[in-house]
């Protein structure tokens, strides 16, 4: 199947050209109309090229006709300094969603961790024909499935991480800040030295 579709009228209407022998005994043959299989066939170039000619592709025009080109506007250049409200941060709300997320891990890691430390024998299986290699595959998928909850478990334990750093960050940045404006004097009289 094509991803070129053209309907049995458009393919009708396809005059296509193909060459039949080989060198000097080579001729162009031309046909009037392509079945579905045929045009199938053809190599992807080809079927691209009828879909525009004969098919859908034909009203699409050319991506350098004027009608295809985006209106071009210039950027507005008249920049003001002007400061913005940011946004406020609670330092002691991230620091709870860090232990809730915490707390939540734990709980989880605890019921997800309950697989890792399912142990299938031979035995459990009755020692039947092939038990050996179930139980190969229950320890590897029982590894592999640990590996995979280790990974998840440090990810979201880094994501805990950066909340807590966050939240120191932000505090800091505070503390500088106040600690910036108590210096400015606010006497009017500048100190020049």
């Amino acid at each position: 199947m094509s991803k070129y579709h053209l309907t049995p009228g458009q393919l009708a209407q396809i005059d296509h050209v193909y060459t039949v022998g080989y060198g000097e005994y080579a001729q162009a043959k031309e046909q009037k109309g392509l079945t579905q299989q045929e045009f199938d066939a053809l190599p992807e170039y080809q079927q691209r090229e009828y879909f525009y000619k004969y098919g859908p592709g034909m009203h699409a025009g050319h991506p350098g006709d004027a009608d295809h080109k985006l209106p071009k506007q210039e950027p507005d250049r008249n920049w003001k300094a002007e400061a913005h409200p940011g946004y406020k941060v609670d330092p002691e709300e991230l620091r709870a969603i860090a232990r809730d997320m915490g707390y939540k891990l734990e709980a989880w890691r605890h019921q997800l961790t309950a697989v890792t430390r399912i142990n299938v024998t031979p035995e459990h299986l009755g020692n039947i024909k092939g038990s050996g290699d179930f139980t190969t595959l229950v320890e590897q998928s029982k590894n592999n499935y640990g590996a995979f909850i280790n990974d998840i478990v440090t990810a979201y334990k880094g994501v805990i991480t950066k909340l807590n750093a966050a939240a120191d960050a932000y505090e800091q940045a505070h503390d500088t800040t106040k600690k910036q404006v108590a210096k400015v004097d606010t006497s009017g009289t500048p100190n020049l030295t």
